[in-house]
């Protein structure tokens, strides 16, 4: 007389809860592996050029930290607790992007070891950058020996530029290589925007050959090019949030028409205001 095996229910059960976490354990794979591809994705650091970030934390301790792979390492030591705005119109730069630590960070560190603190930290909010940037910047700190990092403590305060526009601290080889003559046209209405914004180009190592005034005021600002859309005029377009159009340049190879709605730029901003 045959005897047949009736399954165990335990053993049906447990088959389900192998193939269940299975499946799980595919979904979230799958899930992780999107996200890392999109922060990729959006990374703005290419691992060529200079890239310059706005580092603050929850006790408005901030520094500047901007890495270039065959540059200098620039680490500036900010007091009068700046805002990302205020430290765009004190140094006459525009940020690659900035991040604020959940806690704090060692502020008088080596860049090595404030990368590495927000790296290491959960809760960091990102803006424009990502993880992978920091990632990489980490990486690329220490690549450039202790004697190849500039360091300056400058102190943000009302009314005024916090550094001479002839202390190049951020140019980008990039730019200097392409040797890409700007022209600047300030519609604006407001006094000076051409003014700051070649000082602004100039301390990245663009060429400014002219500012004027335009004759009628302008809300947008517009980006013109000839040519091939150079790493110039990418940047160019990084600094103002917007896309760059082919068109009469003036005999520059790049225009940049200043219009209204930019005046809210950190570049543009004075700590009077």
């Amino acid at each position: 007389m045959r005897i047949h095996d009736t399954p165990h229910p335990g053993r049906k059960s447990l088959r389900l809860v192998v193939w269940f976490l299975l499946l799980l354990s595919v979904l979230l794979i799958f899930a992780v592996s999107i996200k890392v591809i999109v922060m990729i994705g959006e990374s703005v650091f290419d691992g060529k050029h200079r890239l310059t970030v706005f580092l603050t934390d929850e006790k408005k301790d901030a520094v500047v930290i901007s890495l270039e792979p065959q540059g200098k390492t620039v680490l500036l030591r900010l007091s009068g607790k700046p805002t990302k705005k205020d430290a765009e119109s004190a140094l006459l730069t525009s940020f690659d992007g900035s991040m604020r630590h959940a806690n704090s960070f060692p502020p008088d560190g080596s860049p090595q070891e404030i990368l590495g603190s927000f790296l290491f930290t959960p809760g960091v909010v990102y803006q424009t950058v990502t993880p992978y940037d920091l990632l990489r910047l980490y990486l690329l700190s220490y690549q450039h020996e202790k004697d190849e990092v500039e360091e300056q403590a400058i102190t943000v305060s009302s009314g005024h530029a916090a550094i001479d526009p002839a202390q190049r601290y951020f140019v980008d080889n990039g730019i200097l290589s392409e040797g890409k003559t700007v022209a600047i046209v300030n519609s604006t209405g407001v006094s000076g925007l051409g003014q700051r914004l070649e000082n602004v180009i100039d301390s990245l190592g663009g060429g400014v050959v002219s500012v004027t005034t335009g004759r009628d005021l302008q809300e947008p600002t517009h980006i013109f090019y000839t040519g091939e859309k150079s790493y110039s005029v990418q940047k160019i377009e990084r600094i103002f949030h917007q896309q760059a159009e082919e068109g009469n340049t003036q005999a520059a190879d790049i225009l940049i028409v200043i219009g209204k709605r930019s005046l809210p730029l950190g570049i543009f901003a004075t700590l009077e205001q």
